[in-house]
């Protein structure tokens, strides 16, 4: 899928709003950088994959880069080589606030506390 074609539907997943705090979105971003130059080809398909994105607003986007290691723990931010599918995070969405794990259709589904902790805790070990 093309970038053109994850951000939009990342922005009609959240509504316009942002999925770190609730405030109007205005950026997408991926929760498992792409690193300096960018991506392309298959590569570019997991960097640009719904799971792997997130609708936030300027303030909730700044935070995943001041603050790396909450970001990550919150699911906001995924180490390279954890796949952005399996991590939930703690995100704002129309069904409410708690743990989700992004789907590469654009969706979401919740997860219950205790799991999404030891995922996310299991994900962080470097």
């Amino acid at each position: 899928m093309s970038w053109e074609q994850s951000r939009i539907q990342v922005q009609a997943r959240c509504h316009g709003m942002c999925e770190g705090c609730g405030a109007a979105m205005r950026e997408v971003h991926h929760r498992q950088p792409r690193g300096m130059g960018g991506v392309y080809g298959a590569a570019a398909e997991t960097a640009h994959a719904t799971s792997n994105l997130m609708g936030l607003c300027p303030g909730c986007h700044r935070f995943t880069e001041t603050d790396p290691e909450q970001a990550r723990q919150l699911g906001w931010l995924v180490r390279h080589g954890v796949s952005s599918r399996s991590v939930p995070a703690r995100m704002v969405t129309v069904n409410g606030v708690g743990w989700f794990r992004l789907d590469d259709e654009a969706g979401y589904h919740w997860v219950d506390e205790g799991t999404a902790l030891f995922v996310v805790r299991l994900a962080n070990r470097g």
